[in-house]
């Protein structure tokens, strides 16, 4: 379950640079995915997010990460952040 990561072991590497996320449309788990890896030193300070979502749903503003695109594919939109 990405919403409840917890904290990054020290054993498994570096932190990821590169996380796709692909959540059930409509739930609002992405988000919360998003800070829990943050939050838990799963990501690494260089990291880019590609989040996908069903295109009707708003684009949610991240505090602490940066939009740098967005893209639309039939029913679906793909966002793209970075750590800021």
């Amino acid at each position: 379950d990405a919403t409840a990561l917890g904290p990054r072991p020290a054993n498994v590497g570096a932190a990821f640079d590169l996380v796709f996320l692909d959540p059930p449309y409509g739930l609002e788990l992405g988000p919360k995915a998003i800070f829990e890896a943050r939050n838990h030193n799963w990501l690494a300070p260089d990291a880019l997010i590609v989040f996908e979502m069903a295109k009707k749903e708003a684009t949610p503003v991240l505090d602490g990460f940066k939009r740098i695109d967005e893209r639309l594919y039939g029913d679906s939109k793909i966002v793209f952040y970075t750590l800021t």
